[in-house]
């Protein structure tokens, strides 16, 4: 949790991307904090990693809104942290604090195999025939529905002339 201010027995704080206010009494303030230990989530475009814990430090790298620093310690409003192998100081007015790193989206399905372009081809073909075979099959169908009584009442098959009745067996 981060305190972003104080007035009239209430502190305003940060904590896990919520901004809220708690009571005095229940909020112990420190001014650094060398055992803090989570992550946090750059909310300002362009944010510095900086030397020291000062806007007087030297930049040693410029991470953009969304990215998540490791967060090891507070010091004066100044978070010391960790980003891309490198370890210094950000101003806890851009960061917002978070137990842990959001987890990673799942991995997208891998491709499937792909072939030749004759192939492909061949497959579209067959996939072609084998729809227009489908519709011609069914074409003649015809679903009887009973409005009266909203129900489906009965299906007929087109004649084949394939088939053996009772009567012809």
């Amino acid at each position: 949790m981060s305190v972003l201010g104080r007035q009239d027995g209430w502190y305003k704080v940060n904590y896990d991307g919520k901004t809220g206010y708690m009571s005095a009494d229940y909020v112990t303030a420190r001014s650094s904090a060398g055992d803090l230990r989570c992550v946090a989530r750059v909310i300002s475009d362009g944010l510095n990693l900086r030397s020291g814990a000062a806007a007087s430090g030297a930049v040693l790298a410029t991470v953009s809104r969304g990215e998540y620093v490791d967060v090891s310690g507070f010091e004066n409003g100044w978070f010391r942290v960790q980003y891309s192998g490198k370890t210094g100081y950000m101003s806890g007015d851009h960061l917002t604090l978070a137990a842990a790193r959001p987890a990673a989206p799942a991995p997208a399905p891998a491709a499937p195999a792909s072939g030749t372009g004759a192939e492909i081809a061949a497959l579209a073909a067959d996939l072609s025939t084998g729809l227009a075979r489908l519709q011609d099959a069914f074409a003649e169908v015809q679903v009887i529905f009973d409005d009266a009584q909203n129900a489906f009442d009965d299906m007929q098959l087109p004649e084949t002339g394939a088939e053996e009745t009772e009567e012809e067996a």
